[in-house]
């Protein structure tokens, strides 16, 4: 297997590629997509932002935490912005333009990480932070699902080796599992 983690979309006509990843709708011309995951959007944050005697946050506790953004490429119209989530919640006074932006989600997680305020993160993304225990999640019912997805793709009418299939197949079992067992 050989795994090119790149942002860049790959050209099954001029790239050795049997299977790509992509997260999106899930629609794409002239090719073949199969779900692996669904993504909820979560607010993180490290331990030792919080009060130790109460790891629960209201949305209204926001105003003294610094809210982090992330405006990475993956640009899903459904996934909520801090205003959003916060309009949902019935909290409208507080300054949602403060705080850090960044344009790639891995520097947002780490900054979460490292104590450095509050982020709206994708679940599947930070999810390795959360249950390794560098991130929690401060309000338990703050979950929002958005419309986009993780699909393996290949070109339609391209037919499948046995090891493909087979690698695809294992895909599909450890994303469920990841879904099942994951936060």
């Amino acid at each position: 297997v050989w795994i090119d983690a790149s942002v860049g979309l790959v050209n099954f006509h001029a790239d050795p590629a049997d299977l790509a990843i992509r997260f999106g709708a899930g629609v794409y011309d002239g090719l073949k997509a199969r779900k692996l995951l669904s993504e909820t959007v979560i607010p993180v944050c490290a331990p030792r932002l919080l009060d130790g005697s109460n790891p629960v946050l209201r949305p209204e506790d926001l105003r003294q935490l610094t809210l982090l953004h992330d405006e990475g490429q993956e640009n899903d119209p459904s996934c909520p912005n801090w205003r959003q989530w916060l309009k949902a919640r019935g909290e409208t006074g507080i300054d949602t333009s403060r705080g850090p932006r960044f344009d790639q989600t891995s520097v947002a997680l780490e900054a979460a990480v490292a104590g450095r305020g509050v982020l709206l993160a994708k679940r599947m993304i930070a999810l390795n932070d959360i249950n390794s225990g560098r991130l929690i999640m401060p309000f338990p019912d703050g979950g929002v699902d958005i419309d986009f997805s993780y699909w393996a793709v290949w070109p339609k009418g391209r037919t499948q080796t046995a090891e493909v299939r087979a690698f695809l197949n294992w895909l599909e079992a450890e994303a469920r599992q990841t879904e099942i067992g994951g936060v």
